[in-house]
């Protein structure tokens, strides 16, 4: 974030944070290792600012490492993205799973009632 601020696509810390829908104390917590980044806002901030997202992700640039420390977990931060992808595919599989077994339910309770409603003629009101 600070190389786009530094090359002027952006003013401050703030102006991203509004650009990327994102309130700005979380921002600064993210930026000093105390919050984990979420995949949408690594999403919505390689968009807009058209940033490499592999420089963001390991910390490098033309090769040459970085000193900074990505996160308190000790894991390196392509491996902290992957298993927060990896969370959310998960999720939407669950989620794909349950419209699925509701689908399953709603014809299985229309094919149940058809039978019944065929012998009964609809009143008119």
């Amino acid at each position: 974030m600070g190389r786009v601020i530094r090359e002027g696509r952006a003013k401050n810390m703030t102006e991203i944070a509004n650009e990327c829908d994102y309130y700005i104390q979380g921002l600064s917590d993210i930026t000093k290792g105390r919050r984990s980044v979420s995949v949408d806002l690594l999403y919505r901030f390689v968009n807009k600012y058209n940033v490499d997202a592999n420089l963001l992700l390991k910390g490098t640039e033309n090769n040459k490492s970085t000193d900074t420390d990505y996160s308190k977990s000790g894991k390196p931060p392509d491996q902290h993205l992957y298993e927060l992808i990896k969370a959310k595919d998960n999720v939407i599989e669950a989620k794909e799973n349950v419209i699925d077994t509701q689908r399953e339910l709603i014809s299985s309770l229309k094919r149940e009632i058809q039978p019944k409603e065929e012998g009964k003629k609809r009143k008119a009101y």
